[in-house]
């Protein structure tokens, strides 16, 4: 499903924000901190109440280590 956020293996406990969502990591749903998410999910979840800002989103992802 499009709209599944996804957890990227490597980020897990990694970026620890406090901001939990529900997201998939491998075949199991969850509560996962939006630093665990992987790109793509992070910039749907940053969009996903109709914000479209390229600059913060690029921010957030840099601040979250994401290149």
């Amino acid at each position: 499903m499009a709209d599944e956020l996804t957890v990227d293996p490597i980020r897990y406990t990694r970026y620890p924000t406090g901001i939990f969502v529900r997201a998939k990591f491998g075949e199991k749903f969850g509560n996962f901190d939006i630093g665990e998410l992987d790109c793509d999910s992070l910039m749907r979840w940053l969009r996903s109440r109709g914000g479209n800002n390229e600059w913060a989103e690029n921010v957030v992802a840099i601040l979250l280590g994401h290149k």
